[in-house]
């Protein structure tokens, strides 16, 4: 079986781009692996603002043939023909060599403050990538942001709170039958990534071969299973019943509640752990998995807020081909599905009602949602954001 991977990994704005870049295609070209690129440096669309191209072309001449106004993307280039993009630099390793592209980098964010900063590696232990067939709209399509490619991405862009840093990497790998873990791609490739440390955001797809060779089928609802789909909707149907069934054991009438600070994961641990959950902390985010015997995915997941400290639960069952999602209630009492935080001890009857909550799904819900699913293969994992 063969998977597309796509992956994120977390990227310091303490780190220098030109640095970055270059401890990329250092790690890339191990052994002598010729590595590929293409980049984009864009100014701002608001007119009027400093040009970065035009201070770079300055102290840089030899950048002047890669400038263009065109839009980036030939789509939009086609239904707007007389429209006209911000001043850019592109190219690739046949225009620019690499030593000049990290120079030219060296001048984010201070000297040569470009809106966008966008670099894709390339070799050939990325794979190549399989056509994408479009199946209606859906979450994983999401995740992808629309592209469908392999290689690694480096960018680093302008926004209203600072800059954003991004680094994601996207490859094809052949999985062993009967193994329970994707591997890495083999060469430079894997050992680079062995650096990266874990990804903080990670999704895979299965290739299939047909007669017109390789493809990603990305599925959306109108494709799902239909028994899955009608058991969904059924159990949404039943939530009074399973809510009440929970017998969740603190009465929490008011949505709302004064605000304290105070740690929130060490509640989830105490409780969440015993059942067999993992719990991992984002921002403004906690993820609490288990694997079933199955291979699907059990997730809680719990938006606790950045600012605003108020908490909005789901229950999620993954799937290959599906996944069931419920709302995760605090209390039996609150019908609305977001309340305040509030101080240590509120938060405690909280996560003790959503503890006995998803103990009540996980023997009533889960079964019955395997039983129609089937077991998933042992590779198989969930989407994962941290």
């Amino acid at each position: 079986m063969k998977l597309y991977m796509r992956q994120e990994y977390r990227a310091t704005r303490k780190e220098p781009f030109g640095a970055m870049l270059r401890r990329i295609y250092e790690g890339l070209s191990q052994g002598g692996v010729p590595v590929l690129y293409r980049f984009t440096f864009a100014d701002h669309l608001v007119p009027g603002m400093v040009s970065s191209v035009a201070r770079a072309v300055k102290k840089f001449p030899h950048l002047a043939p890669l400038v263009t106004t065109e839009p980036v993307a030939p789509r939009l280039k086609e239904k707007l023909p007389e429209r006209t993009g911000p001043p850019a630099i592109i190219g690739d390793a046949t225009t620019l060599e690499f030593p000049q592209l990290a120079e030219l980098a060296d001048g984010l964010p201070r000297s040569l403050p470009f809106r966008v900063a966008d670099v894709r590696f390339y070799t050939d232990h990325f794979g190549k990538a399989p056509a994408r067939v479009m199946a209606g709209t859906s979450t994983a399509d999401a995740l992808l942001h629309g592209h469908f490619n392999t290689g690694m991405r480096a960018s680093d862009s302008w926004w209203v709170n600072g800059r954003d840093r991004h680094l994601g990497a996207a490859y094809v790998v052949d999985v062993p039958e009967g193994s329970r873990n994707a591997p890495l791609p083999g060469g430079a490739l894997g050992a680079f990534l062995t650096t990266l440390g874990k990804p903080r955001t990670a999704a895979q797809f299965p290739i299939t071969e047909s007669e017109e060779g390789e493809k990603v089928v990305v599925k959306g609802k109108a494709e799902a299973p239909p028994e899955l789909v009608a058991l969904a909707a059924r159990l949404r149907e039943r939530m009074p019943e399973l809510i009440a069934g929970a017998r969740m054991p603190h009465v929490i009438e008011s949505a709302r509640a004064e605000h304290a600070q105070s740690p929130l994961k060490p509640a989830l641990e105490k409780h969440f752990k015993p059942m067999g959950y993992a719990c991992k902390g984002g921002s403004g985010i906690f993820t609490l998995r288990r694997r079933t015997a199955g291979n699907h995915v059990v997730e809680v997941n719990l938006d606790v807020g950045t600012w605003s400290r108020s908490l909005t639960g789901h229950f999620h069952v993954y799937m290959p081909d599906f996944q069931l999602r419920l709302p995760m209630p605090a209390s039996a009492e609150l019908h609305a599905r977001q309340c305040d935080v509030g101080d240590a001890e509120r938060w405690e009857k909280l996560v003790e009602n959503m503890a006995a909550f998803t103990a009540h799904l996980d023997r009533e819900v889960v079964p019955e949602v395997e039983k129609v699913a089937g077991p998933a293969p042992s590779w198989f994992e969930a989407p994962e954001m941290r």
